[in-house]
């Protein structure tokens, strides 16, 4: 049984792999903050690093969540020796003939 809907649900395994950099990044950003009040600055400086590294794989992550397709495509139905073998894109299966 699943507590999210079928929508955030859908959303949510397109995009993990640009939402979790992102979530990141906002936390590392409030320590970034941080450390500039408390004036530690090599810690702004590795946290500036760190989150201009994260930003960056984020955008990367969003435009190939936001381009990649499901690709469906034709499967392959070989016969050999009274066994029929399907193999598609996401699966497949045999069947022995004397079992029909």
């Amino acid at each position: 049984m699943s507590f999210l809907r079928p929508g955030i649900r859908t959303f949510w395994n397109r995009y993990k792999r640009a939402l979790i950099p992102a979530a990141a990044l906002v936390f590392l950003i409030s320590a970034f903050q941080a450390s500039l009040q408390r004036g530690d600055w090599a810690a702004v400086s590795g946290i500036g690093l760190a989150a201009a590294i994260l930003a960056g794989l984020a955008v990367i992550e969003y435009r190939q969540a936001r381009l990649a397709r499901p690709l469906p495509g034709p499967g392959i139905v070989t016969i050999t020796e009274r066994r029929i073998l399907y193999l598609g894109p996401h699966g497949g299966g045999t069947l022995a003939l004397d079992d029909i």
